[in-house]
């Protein structure tokens, strides 16, 4: 089976390294921007677990944490309501000051097919878009209007 080669994505932040590193490891910070509900224990051999509208969640274990220029974590299981699926993903992020900001790298590697890799794709480009808001912005999620049926 020939290797699937991983998501690498680029930005440039305007965030301090801390900023941006906290928001992917602070409860307080992920709920805002990321998930509805989030349980982190940020640094090496912790687990994550977030959850979103709609009965879909996601668990994972944190492999490396250097505040606040490193971020390695798998994502281990997604969950949409009795439904699971197994994954062995890998995120490692990247987080170095620049004038302005910060330049986060992300690469999404050990996915389990090319069709899998490719869905992930929009998934994380949202992401970095939501984030950006939050951070350049403020903008936070509204959770409790999504959670509304229709």
């Amino acid at each position: 089976m020939p290797e699937i080669e991983p998501i690498t994505m680029e930005l440039t932040l305007k965030a301090s390294p801390e900023r941006v590193y906290d928001a992917y490891t602070l409860k307080s910070e992920l709920e805002l921007w990321f998930a509805q509900q989030a349980t982190i224990s940020a640094e090496a051999g912790g687990r994550w677990r977030y959850t979103w509208p709609g009965e879909m969640a996601a668990e994972g274990r944190i492999l490396e944490a250097e505040r606040p220029h490193h971020l390695v974590w798998s994502w281990e299981k997604s969950i949409q309501g009795e439904h699971e699926v197994a994954s062995q993903v890998v995120n490692t992020y990247t987080f170095e000051a620049v004038e302005g900001g910060t330049r986060m790298r992300l690469v999404e590697s050990q996915h389990d097919s090319r069709a899998m890799r490719d869905m992930s794709v929009g998934g994380i480009e949202q992401m970095l878009v939501t984030l950006r808001a939050f951070l350049e912005e403020g903008t936070v999620v509204d959770w409790d209007a999504l959670s509304q049926p229709g």
